[in-house]
């Protein structure tokens, strides 16, 4: 044991997802509780070779509402080239069907988290409640999976985050599962190879579940 949450929660509670280490050792991770807002935190933890013990700082509160995401569940943080972090959050943003966030260091000073994108189940095809993190490709885009939404509204999506100008990202549903042969409810991220989307959809198929493939 390296950690204990406290009791209170106030520096998170509940951890649900992995950790991811950066250049430097430090550990990373989410919890889905506890914090400030009760809505999860993102936390680092960093070892001191002097007192030989690992020591929690909170980098980003989650605190829900219109401008910010709330509840990151069962999510492992990916880094990309400049070592920012990316992951999502299962609830909150504009729409109140969670979002894609950044968290970067900014100038080597303070921690900084925005929402990249917010989902829309009102808009037609578009994904509700993401429950795993993302994976980033070579260009930079981001890949996940949500929930619920999608083009039947209720089964969940394969997406896409494009980034663009003045650091616009444009999100496109690469996949609306229909709740039948191709699976339903994907709780786990995808991953890249050779092109290709590979996942797996905790129901479906046989009535026991799918692994699937897609592209874009």
């Amino acid at each position: 044991m390296i950690h204990k949450f406290s009791p209170n929660g106030k520096d998170g509670a509940l951890p649900s997802g992995g950790l991811t280490f950066d250049t430097n050792g430090n550990l990373y991770g989410t919890t889905p509780n506890g914090g400030t807002a009760g809505s999860g935190v993102l936390y680092r933890l960093k070892y001191s070779s002097t007192k030989k013990a690992w020591t929690e700082s909170i980098i980003h509160q989650f605190v829900g509402g219109s401008n910010a995401g709330s509840f990151p569940t069962n999510v492992i943080l990916i880094t990309d080239d400049a070592g920012n972090f990316y992951g999502t959050t299962d609830g909150g943003g504009k729409h109140g069907f969670g979002t894609v966030f950044e968290t970067t260091y900014s100038n080597k000073i303070r921690w900084s988290t925005k929402v990249l994108y917010s989902f829309n189940q009102t808009y037609s095809g578009d994904g509700n409640s993401p429950h795993a993190g993302v994976t980033i490709d070579k260009e930079g885009n981001l890949y996940g999976t949500t929930n619920y939404g999608g083009e039947y509204n209720y089964y969940g999506t394969v997406f896409k985050l494009s980034k663009g100008d003045s650091d616009n990202w444009t999100e496109t549903t690469l996949h609306s599962f229909t709740g039948g042969t191709d699976g339903f409810y994907p709780e786990a991220g995808v991953t890249i190879h050779n092109g290709w989307l590979y996942g797996t959809a905790m129901l479906g198929g046989n009535d026991s579940g799918v692994v699937f493939q897609t592209s874009e």
